[in-house]
């Protein structure tokens, strides 16, 4: 497409995460290519003090904000919008965007980052594992579960909006961009009854081309992870061999420090917990790594460190779960493992045989290497993003 305007919308919630980074990433992509791009930001820290007073005015904004509306339509106006792109709406910005736009005439393409649609919590996780129970576009079993905040009045209300924009038709409007394959597939099952499946398209994040000044030397396996009991990294100490040539790095910070410190202490396995540690320097340890171990218990939304891995050339054993597994076996399919079994595979139907005895950096490095550069560059990205502002 030509060199176009578009407006970026992005709700912040009130502790900065990983979708910040994406659409700050992108931004500078589309600037760095000649397009022009308006910004139109709001943060839930706006929310941070409003009291139960103010809780009716959150609540009603969450559901439509006529102020985020007026402010969009202006925008549109103003500044010669071409597309609308969104990436989350929860909860100052609410689905009024969507109706702006469609008031203004400009398509509108939204970024599934979660499993928000559909999912009051947005992870489909529930008692230690996977939930489906949503799955097929049922949003009760959400309320019944209090899955938004353990709140059964705020799950409500997050229902109520999904509810609510389902019935005005509105989730017909724009055309989606999923990050995976299987996040297209969750998101067309469960709004099959709003969404066609034409108006979905897949492109997963990117990583710009970084190589570190070094790599850390040494015989170990990293993973990279916040310390949370839904992250996996708990079941991974647990299932971790006992053999002391075996070394785990674990870069990373969170409520199981010190429970994860007692479990090494006692046990005498062959673990390191080293923190949180900066960009550059998790990246030396990912590419001085035998692989990766990614042992999350979530399906997750598009697991950058898969990506960064890819990009270094460095293989990568997941847990067998949601997206983090689709995508490692797109590049290694028999790195997959179930790790509530621990990491032994059965050798030629004869035996079991150890995962991480094999040279997985002989077997698998070029492939890691060969789909980054084809799928998740930021030429690739940016190419394939600019496709789907063309299909408008």
């Amino acid at each position: 497409m030509d060199k176009s305007t578009i407006l970026i919308v992005h709700n912040e919630y009130q502790t900065r995460g990983g979708e910040d980074t994406v659409v700050d990433n992108e931004v500078a992509l589309l600037r760095a290519h000649g397009n022009e791009v308006v910004e139109y930001r709001r943060s839930n820290t706006e929310y941070k003090n409003a009291g139960k007073l103010g809780y009716l005015k959150v609540a009603k904004n969450a559901v439509f904000n006529r102020q985020v509306y007026r402010e969009i339509l202006d925008t549109i106006h103003q500044q010669h919008i071409d597309i609308v792109h969104v990436h989350n709406t929860l909860s100052v910005i609410s689905p009024a965007v969507y109706y702006a736009a469609k008031k203004a005439g400009v398509p509108v393409v939204q970024t599934i980052h979660n499993f928000r649609f559909f999912c009051i919590n947005a992870l489909m996780y529930r008692d230690g594992k996977p939930c489906e129970l949503c799955a097929n576009g049922a949003l009760k079993p959400g309320i019944r579960h209090r899955c938004y905040h353990d709140s059964k009045l705020q799950s409500m209300l997050c229902a109520y909006t999904l509810w609510h924009h389902r019935r005005k038709g509105i989730y017909s409007y724009p055309k989606y961009i999923a990050l995976t394959d299987f996040g297209k597939e969750k998101f067309c099952q469960a709004m099959k009854d709003y969404v066609k499946p034409e108006q979905v398209m897949v492109l997963p994040n990117f990583v710009a081309d970084y190589q570190p000044e070094k790599k850390e030397a040494g015989d170990y396996f990293i993973c990279v992870s916040r310390l949370d009991i839904t992250k996996g990294v708990k079941l991974l100490a647990e299932k971790w061999p006992e053999d002391q040539s075996k070394q785990l790095l674990i870069c990373g910070d969170g409520p199981l420090k010190e429970e994860l410190e007692t479990y090494i202490q006692k046990t005498g396995k062959n673990i390191k917990l080293l923190g949180q540690v900066d960009y550059d320097r998790v990246l030396a340890y990912i590419k001085g790594a035998k692989a990766l171990i990614f042992p999350s218990l979530l399906y997750e939304g598009f697991p950058m460190t898969i990506a960064e891995a890819a990009m270094l050339g460095t293989p990568v054993i997941a847990n067998d779960i949601g997206n983090g597994a689709a995508l490692v076996r797109q590049m290694s399919p028999d790195t997959v493992i179930h790790l509530a079994d621990g990491f032994t595979q059965t050798a030629n139907g004869e035996g079991s045989a150890c995962i991480l005895d094999r040279d997985l950096r002989a077997e698998y490095s070029d492939i890691y290497r060969k789909w980054y550069e084809e799928h998740i560059t930021a030429d690739a990205h940016y190419d394939a993003l600019m496709r789907i502002y063309d299909n408008q």
